[in-house]
């Protein structure tokens, strides 16, 4: 498929293939001229660009006039260095045509200045799509817009991946990067962002724009650090003009970065509708000199946004909000699973504050460590007009105020709503709440220090030690002789191990815990069962305690036996099975107490034609007739207990002379046909 024309040149060579042109250039002294004849022969263009720095003393224009695509490659070791030597932009790239598609890979764009738009290059589109993979902007200076790269499109498709900003500065916005669309998709994934600077403006590392209906940008994997901005977002800013627009903001990191004004380490601003994921971000030490939101600062208005799994580390801001500062008119804001950490601010919402107009707000498994507020709210900052808050399963911990409201602080009309329960507080100062205006709060079913007494501290609040595995390590599991346990709002969803709602972030997970079940057994035969899986299963450890007098012998369904021999005791079973029961004879009265992992009561017991000893797996009594529904069929001939009373049919019914069928016994079951037992409880 390959050469039709080769065609050598000084500094270059020509390949013409069936997907389009081939140059290959090894100096740049030819570059502008390939550049011109690839925006007008009619073909899909590629340029190849051979290791070296090359000082550039004039810019490199392309202006594409037809619907062919070009494409930029340099060395795969990252050895084409472009150099604008401080004095000239390095590319400027126009591309009108739908399919004028432009892609950049593999080059190292430095020291280029521009006193306008785009300090190492200028791209400018329209409806085509423009790609750059590793590509490096260093050192590049914007006298207005986009110190590294200023492009653009109305509706195509900009991805940058796996880039480099370092050191660019900006006179306006986006010191490393500024990129925008009318309706468009934007994709910033995996690029580094390190010590750009937007001197007079927003956005130290990249400035990203929507200007109309329907656009998306998705910043995801991407590491901001040391950047600065005079006025928003001192790593990222993200800003929206249009309706039904979409944000994911996602993986990204960004340290200790500065903004003059507003949100230190992002900035995200959508000012009508759409949609918005907020995900696994972390921040660090990013600091916000005179605004709010020293980590991330959002400002929403009718808008639903996840915001979930990010963190927030030692970021510190002048007033409001030091790890985040959300701003919601109306829409939803879902925030679970965040946890902030030692952050600092000088006024309100050590961690969080949250400003929710008449929006609906969901804040929970959500962790505080140790924040600070210099005024009131030393963990979270809610302010409100007639918005509803739900705050539940949260734990919040070490947060300090220097003025009220240690933990929580709500300020809202007589419209607004706070609801809190399912909560633990602790170590904060206090009181750990305290609200102002006309909001309505309630708290039931919190864990609270200091609370008793206190005019919200409704039904089902506690004051105990939650007991946490390691408080001060950060470790808020809590441990099992936790009173949070068991202890939240008996109508909340039960805990993801079943049990009921604990309080905290951090349910204790009962699924897998020891527990013991302790049987009565009674002089002579017996069925026994359990529904605990023993931890030591081989027979003589599980009833080891009956060995000295008590126990005659043990059998299974298959007569195997465990029984003593003269002086020995032997065992013919094995080890004991959950799903099993056993005949016992018993010498005298004793106890049996069996511990291990309870076993899901709805686990299938496989049944075989004739007659065969079934454990019962519930924890409590069950009427046979509903415990057994299952196979209530012509499958089944009877059910016998140790006493002799049968589950049995008499004509065309059932007929239960069991009654309850009971923990810790065991029922010999006579089977017609074999089939398969799953216990119901309900």
């Amino acid at each position: 498929m390959r050469l039709n024309v080769l065609l050598l040149t000084g500094a270059m060579i020509i390949s013409q293939v069936l997907s389009g042109m081939n140059y290959y250039l090894n100096d740049l002294t030819t570059f502008q001229d390939v550049l011109n004849e690839a925006a007008s022969n009619g073909e899909n263009d590629t340029i190849f660009i051979e290791a070296g720095t090359f000082v550039v003393e004039s810019t490199y224009q392309y202006a594409s006039a037809e619907d062919h695509s070009l494409s930029i490659i340099g060395d795969v070791m990252m050895n084409t260095k472009l150099d604008g030597a401080s004095s000239v932009q390095i590319l400027h790239v126009s591309a009108t045509f739908p399919q004028a598609h432009v892609m950049l890979r593999n080059l190292v764009f430095q020291n280029g200045m521009s006193t306008e738009n785009g300090g190492g290059i200028l791209l400018d589109g329209d409806a085509a799509n423009i790609n750059m993979e590793h590509c490096h902007f260093l050192n590049n200076e914007a006298g207005n817009l986009g110190g590294g790269l200023n492009g653009g499109t109305n509706s195509g498709q900009i991805t940058l991946e796996n880039c480099l900003f370092q050191g660019n500065s900006s006179g306006n916005d986006g010191g490393g990067l500024n990129l925008g669309s009318e309706s468009g998709t934007i994709n910033l994934v995996n690029c580094e962002f390190l010590a750009n600077m937007a001197s007079g403006d927003d956005a130290g590392g990249a400035f990203l724009y929507m200007g109309g209906d329907n656009g998306v940008i998705n910043a995801g994997n991407n590491y901001f650090e040391g950047n600065e901005s005079a006025d928003d977002g001192g790593g990222l800013m993200l800003y929206y003009l249009g309706a039904n627009v979409e944000a994911n903001v996602t993986e990204n990191s960004f340290v200790n970065n500065v903004a003059g004004l507003n949100g230190g380490g992002s900035y995200l601003r959508i000012t009508s509708s759409g949609t918005v994921n907020f995900s696994d971000n972390s921040y660090n030490g990013n600091l916000c000199n005179t605004g709010n939101g020293g980590g991330c600062h959002i400002e929403l208005h009718n808008v639903d946004m996840a915001f979930q799994e990010n963190s927030f580390v030692s970021n510190a801001v002048e007033n409001d909000g030091a790890g985040a500062f959300i701003e919601h008119f109306d829409g939803s804001l879902d925030c679970h699973h965040n946890t902030f950490t030692q952050n600092i601010a000088n006024r309100n919402g050590g961690a969080i504050h949250i400003y929710s107009e008449q929006g609906s707000v969901l804040f929970y498994r959500n962790i505080t460590d140790s924040n600070l507020a210099e005024n009131v709210g030393g963990a979270f900052n809610v302010a409100s007009t007639t918005g509803s808050f739900s705050i539940y399963h949260n734990t919040f911990y070490g947060d300090q105020a220097l003025n009220d409201g240690g933990t929580i602080y709500f300020y809202g009309e007589s419209g607004a709503l706070a609801t809190v329960y399912n909560s633990v507080f602790w170590s904060q100062s206090l009181p750990a709440i305290a609200f102002s205006g006309g909001i309505a709060v309630g708290m039931t079913y919190c864990d609270v220090e200091g609370g008793n007494g206190q005019p919200w501290f409704g039904t089902g609040c506690i004051e105990d030690d939650p007991l946490f595995v390691d408080a001060v390590a950060g470790d808020f599991h809590l441990t099992e002789l936790s009173p949070c346990i068991d202890s939240g709002d008996p109508e909340s969803p039960p805990d993801p191990d079943g049990t009921p709602a604990d309080m905290g972030a951090l349910s204790f997970d009962q699924s897998g815990q020891a527990i013991e079940q302790t049987m009565e057994l009674g002089t002579g035969y017996q069925f026994v069962s359990t529904y605990v899986i023993p931890n030591e299963p081989e027979m003589m450890m599980v009833v080891e305690e009956l060995l000295e007098s008590s126990l005659g012998f043990i059998r299974n369904t298959e007569g195997s036996m465990f029984q003593k021999i003269g002086p020995n005791w032997v065992n013919g079973i094995g080890d004991w099975n959950a799903l099993e029961g056993y005949l016992f004879y018993m010498n005298e009265a004793d106890m049996l107490t069996v511990e291990g992992e309870q076993i899901d009561y709805q686990t299938p017991i496989m049944l075989s034609s004739g007659y065969q000893f079934i454990s019962y797996l519930p924890d409590e009594p069950v009427d046979a007739i509903m415990a057994l529904e299952n196979i209530l069929n012509e499958n089944l001939n009877f059910v016998r207990d140790s006493e002799g009373s049968m589950l049995h049919k008499i004509g065309p019914n059932w007929v239960n002379n069991i009654g309850n069928l009971n923990p810790g016994e065991g029922y010999l079951i006579k089977m017609n046909n074999p089939d398969e037992l799953i216990y119901n409880v309900d």
